[in-house]
């Protein structure tokens, strides 16, 4: 049997991305945001899948609200859209999917993979997905991809592995965002990994360990409103017994937020810069004229066709929480 026979790729692009707000917007979320030039994160990654499996197997699923726009702009490039009546996170948005796709291949073996990551490596980044893929076929296991860090990030969550000679390990546990100190530990120890969000797994596999641990996404999926906000991490991954990781060594940077954003951004793009001049320091900007900072610190500047945020660099974290004030006190066209 060819390897990619049975084998499907879904990428997730239903997120709304106010957590880089004001770039990413109600009505144009970050996954459909021009980043690599004019190519936008979910062209790029469905550029990055295309040698994973064929067109006709490769799927988006997104919701109501953004399907029109990514048929428009990706149709030509993917088999289907699964589309979500709304939003309900990643656990639903996955039983929807598997339950949709095993409709029509039983044994189907798909890659969950989320719309925003950027990563350079094709080559050690497709090797890691059919190391993943492999493993998955021949052991029924859940296969996550755990990225060895580079850094001592705090805005990932971490797999901690139960290390072995071999490149798939057994999870011991997941670990939520840490602090820049456990951060720092976390960096030094060879057992973790920063979590993807990237798994690999036959769809039967994956649908059994959800009814086991989640069994009303699958009981109520026809009343998706219905169904809980939830993530496939918290709702399966966290509790199933089945799951290993592969350890992977290639550049990768999940853009969840503005200053993940901007930092990536900042290596693919040319656009405006931002200098630092008499005593200011640590400043960054996104725009498309050269922004210059004097005498301050910690300022973050972004610019868009119609607004100018200003934002202490420290609470760019913040910027979901401004978006819904925005939208509570009525100026819901900035949001």
């Amino acid at each position: 049997m060819n390897k990619q026979s049975n084998r499907y790729v879904v990428t997730l692009a239903g997120g709304g991305g106010k957590r880089l707000w004001p770039l990413s917007r109600i009505d144009h979320p970050k996954q459909l945001l021009p980043f690599y030039g004019s190519m936008t994160l979910l062209e790029k990654t469905l550029e990055r899948m295309q040698p994973c499996a064929p067109q006709e197997r490769q799927y988006v699923v997104t919701t109501q609200t953004y399907a029109q726009n990514i048929q428009q702009l990706v149709g030509d490039k993917i088999g289907h859209t699964i589309i979500e009546p709304v939003a309900r996170n990643t656990a639903p948005a996955i039983t929807l999917s598997c339950l949709e796709i095993v409709k029509h291949d039983p044994d189907a073996l798909i890659i969950f993979v989320p719309a925003d990551h950027v990563i350079h490596d094709q080559e050690k980044f497709t090797q890691a997905i059919e190391a993943a893929c492999a493993y998955a076929q021949e052991y029924d296991e859940l296969v996550l991809l755990g990225i060895k860090p580079h850094r001592a990030a705090t805005e990932y969550g971490y797999i901690e592995i139960k290390q072995t000679s071999e490149r798939v390990n057994p999870v011991e546990r997941f670990h939520e965002k840490p602090t820049a100190d456990v951060a720092q530990w976390y960096f030094q120890n060879e057992t973790m990994l920063w979590n993807s969000g990237i798994i690999c797994a036959r769809a039967a596999v994956l649908l059994r360990e959800i009814e086991t641990y989640a069994p009303e996404l699958i009981q109520n999926i026809a009343a998706y409103e219905s169904l809980p906000l939830c993530s496939i991490d918290y709702a399966v991954l966290e509790k199933t017994k089945h799951i290993a990781v592969v350890s992977a060594e290639f550049d990768w940077s999940d853009i969840g937020s503005l200053a993940t954003f901007i930092a990536a951004y900042a290596e693919t793009n040319k656009s405006g810069q931002s200098i630092d001049v008499l005593g200011a320091r640590e400043n960054r900007s996104i725009a498309q004229k050269t922004v210059i900072f004097a005498g301050v610190e910690h300022i973050c500047l972004i610019e868009t066709e119609d607004i100018i945020f200003v934002v202490d660099a420290r609470q760019m974290h913040r910027s979901a929480e401004i978006s819904e004030y925005l939208s509570a006190r009525g100026f819901r066209e900035y949001t």
